[in-house]
Parts: structure tokens; sequence; C-alpha cells
């Protein structure tokens, strides 16, 4: 028997079927959201790539927190622009587990709006009214279009 019969390759690795599905679940969490959270954190440090400490905390974020690389990237968003803290390049990502639960927060919350919102909106309708002109409203604008200046009077002040 083929020693690497009952194995799959990832990433040009053998791994046995339990650690290759093990493998699989880590590298999709890892990934979503990943190209935004990295690049909006070069971004925001005006930097090529990511530091050794960044990848080390995005690591252990996600290792003993079990925080997500979108959940990262809004954290940041909300910290950097919503609340517009500075930005200091020495720092790395270490305000994150400070805001994590608040960023969270306030983005359900904008979500709940944006969702009502939505809602508000669809149940608006546009109605047309047609409107008919009754006989005597008519006749009453013929009336208006007459001239009264041939009958002005001028009333004189009296002599009291």
């Amino acid at each position: 028997m083929n020693e690497k019969e009952n194995t799959e390759i990832i990433d040009n690795r053998y791994y046995c079927i339990e650690c290759a599905e093990n493998r699989k679940k880590e590298k999709e969490r890892n990934k979503n959201g990943w190209e935004e959270l990295f690049e909006y954190i070069c971004e925001l440090y005006n930097i090529d790539t990511l530091t050794g400490m960044m990848f080390k905390q995005i690591k252990d974020f996600r290792e003993n927190y079990n925080y997500k690389n979108k959940g990262m990237y809004l954290t940041l968003k909300y910290y950097y622009e919503t609340l517009e803290n500075e930005i200091k390049e020495d720092t790395g990502l270490g305000i994150i587990p400070y805001y994590y639960e608040r960023a969270k927060q306030y983005f359900l919350e904008k979500q709940e709006i944006i969702k009502h919102t939505e809602e508000f909106k669809s149940h608006e309708s546009i109605n047309t009214v047609k409107i008919k002109i009754h006989k005597d409203i008519k006749d009453y604008e013929k009336i208006k279009q007459l001239s009264f200046e041939s009958t002005t009077h001028h009333l004189e002040p009296s002599d009291s």
C-alpha cells in the first residue's frame, strides 16, 4: 500500500484526509476578506507589505480571539475613519481587540438602519390624481377674467 493513497495535496504538501479538511477550512477562513484587509493596512500605513509584527498580530487575533479578516478590516475602518483617530506608524494593529466589538455593533446598527430605510422606500408609491373641473369653477374663471377698471369708484373723503 502506498503511503500517499489516502492523502490530499494542498500547497505541494501531503495531508491525511482529516488534516486536509482542517487545512482547507483554515485557509478559507484566512482567505475571506484577506485581500481587503491587507490592502487597507498597506494604504493606511503607507507601506508595500505588512510588517512581521502585523502578520503575527493578525494570526494571533484569528487564533486567540477567532476574529475574521472582514471584522478586523471593519474595526480598522471604524477606528480610523469613523472615530477619526490618528494613525501612529509604530503601533501595529494593537487597537483591534479593544475596538472589535464596538465596531461590530456599529456596523450591525448601520446595517439595520439601511434595512429599515430600504423597507421604507419600498413602501413609497406614486399616485396620480386626476382632478375634474366642476362647471361652477369654469364659470368662476370666466367671471374672474372680466375687467373691473371701468367700474372703479373714487371715494371722496368726507368733510366731517
